[in-house]
C-alpha cells in the first residue's frame, strides 16, 4: 500500500510541472508569436554614449539600414550590463553581413551609467542611453515578463523579423544567422 501511495504521489508531481512547463512554453509561444511582424517604436531622439562622450541624434537619421538588431537593457539589472560583453564577438560577425545591433540602456542618471556601468562594458560601442524609459514604454516591454524578449532583429521599417537575445542562447544565434544568410542570399539574387 505504501509503495502505491509513492507512486501515485510522484505521478502527481510529474504531472504538475509537466502543467507548469507546458504554461510557460504556451505563454512565451503567444508572446513570441503577438510581437512577430509588430512594428517597433523609436523614441525621437536618442542620447549616445560612445567612449565616454555624450552625442544626441533624430532616431530618423540614426541607423539607414535594411536589417537591424534591437535590444533593451534594464538599468537595474547589473548583471545584464556584464553580460554585454558576450555581444563583443557577436557584433564582429554581424558587420560582416551589414547588420548593426542598438543598444537601447534604461538608467535614470546619465553619470552613474557614465562613471559606474559603462566601465564594466569591455569593448567600445555607442550605447544609447533611455533616461526616459522611452522605448520600454512604447513597445510594451512591460507585458513580457522574460528578458530574452528584449532583443529584435527588425527590417528598415522597423518590423520584428526575428526576437530572442542571441547572445544568451546559441539556438537563438543560429536562428539569427540562418534567417542572415536566408535575407542576404535574396538580396544577392
Amino acid at each position: 500500500m505504501n509503495y502505491l501511495f509513492k507512486n501515485i504521489k510522484n505521478f502527481v508531481i510529474i504531472i504538475f510541472l509537466f502543467s507548469i512547463l507546458s504554461c510557460k512554453y504556451y505563454n512565451a509561444k503567444k508572446n513570441i508569436d503577438s510581437l512577430k511582424n509588430t512594428e517597433i517604436q523609436l523614441p525621437e531622439k536618442v542620447i549616445f554614449i560612445y567612449d565616454n562622450k555624450i552625442y544626441t541624434y533624430d532616431t530618423f537619421n540614426l541607423i539607414n539600414s535594411k536589417y537591424k538588431i534591437l535590444t533593451y537593457i534594464s538599468g537595474g539589472c547589473h548583471a545584464c550590463y556584464i553580460n554585454i560583453n558576450r555581444w563583443k564577438s557577436l557584433i564582429d560577425s554581424l558587420k560582416l553581413y551589414g547588420i548593426p545591433v542598438l543598444f537601447y540602456i534604461s538608467v535614470d542618471d546619465i553619470n552613474y551609467f557614465k562613471k559606474i556601468l559603462y566601465p564594466e562594458i569591455k569593448f567600445k560601442y555607442p550605447f544609447i542611453v533611455d533616461t526616459l524609459n522611452l522605448f520600454y514604454m512604447k513597445n510594451k516591454l512591460y507585458n513580457y515578463d522574460n528578458f530574452h524578449f528584449y532583443t529584435f532583429m527588425v527590417d528598415k521599417n522597423n518590423k520584428i523579423i526575428l526576437i530572442g537575445n542571441p547572445a544568451m542562447s546559441v539556438r537563438v544565434k543560429n536562428l539569427y544567422f540562418k534567417t542572415i544568410k536566408k535575407i542576404n542570399k535574396k538580396l544577392i539574387n
